[in-house]
């Protein structure tokens, strides 16, 4: 089984001091969540300190474009996150997205992936990343076969932990092409309509503001804190409960997905 970890945020997080975090995070929580193998733009790098994640958190690339036809544009330079991978019986790997590097309007990100073990604190964790990143969203859920199965096919099928504008701003026209709003508008951007799921725990933003409702989803979950700009939900006592009681948990999703306008929810 996996555990899944999604970020999205407004927040700049490509400084070498914010990896630095993000790594004692990864370690606290256990020294084998630690990243061993670090990728940028297909170029590959040991990793055995918190130096060397951090110096390859976030890289600038020359870009060049070889078209088939006409005359090339200049080359781009364009800032690349780190991709990591850790080895053992945590093995899973790790992604900071930028969407795009050139808009500094535009949300990153942040995923993880790692084999389940009921030992470590994934709460913890993820409260941890919540606090760092102050996300717009952000999901912790252990992707179960049971869950994988039900989560079913499509553009947005729930079966890993995603992070970006997209997965909650666009729209599917009449056309069936989907859309999304114009990158200039970034008030609608990041105006969020639409979730893929419920995860077992949820951070919802100011971006979602008018799209539940906040007592009737407290009244749904195990535990709703708000902080300053950011709820935290969660749908059972223990993110076990997606294993060993799966119907509890499911039950607690539908009533917190009852909390929603209709049209929120892709599945």
């Amino acid at each position: 089984m996996k555990i899944g970890l999604g970020l999205t945020t407004y927040k700049d997080i490509r400084s070498p001091t914010f990896a630095e975090d993000v790594f004692e995070a990864l370690s606290e929580a256990s020294p084998k969540l630690a990243p061993s193998v670090a990728s940028i733009a297909g170029e590959r790098f040991p990793i055995g300190n918190v130096e060397d994640f951090s110096k390859h958190w976030c890289c600038e690339r020359v870009f060049v474009v070889r078209p088939k036809y006409g005359v090339a544009p200049p080359p781009l330079r364009a800032d690349v996150g780190i991709a990591w991978r850790t080895k053992g019986t945590l093995a899973g790997h790790g992604e900071l997205h930028l969407f795009p590097s050139n808009d500094p309007n535009a949300a990153n990100g942040l995923t993880l992936h790692h084999t389940y073990a009921s030992k470590v604190d994934w709460v913890r964790l993820f409260e941890r990343l919540v606090a760092l990143l102050e996300p717009s969203h952000a999901l912790l859920h252990l992707f179960t076969p049971r869950e994988l199965q039900r989560a079913g096919t499509g553009r947005f099928a729930f079966t890993q932990a995603f992070s970006g504008e997209n997965h909650f701003t666009a729209w599917q026209a009449s056309s069936g092409d989907w859309r999304r709003p114009d990158p200039w508008q970034r008030e609608e951007r990041r105006r969020y309509r639409f979730l893929p799921d419920l995860a077992w725990a949820n951070a919802f933003g100011r971006e979602f503001h008018g799209r539940y409702e906040t007592e009737r989803l407290r009244q749904g979950a195990a535990r709703l804190e708000q902080l300053e700009n950011v709820d935290l939900v969660y749908a059972t006592e223990r993110i076990d409960d997606m294993r060993l009681r799966p119907e509890q948990f499911e039950d607690a999703r539908l009533r917190m997905r009852s909390a929603f306008a209709e049209d929120v929810f892709r599945t």
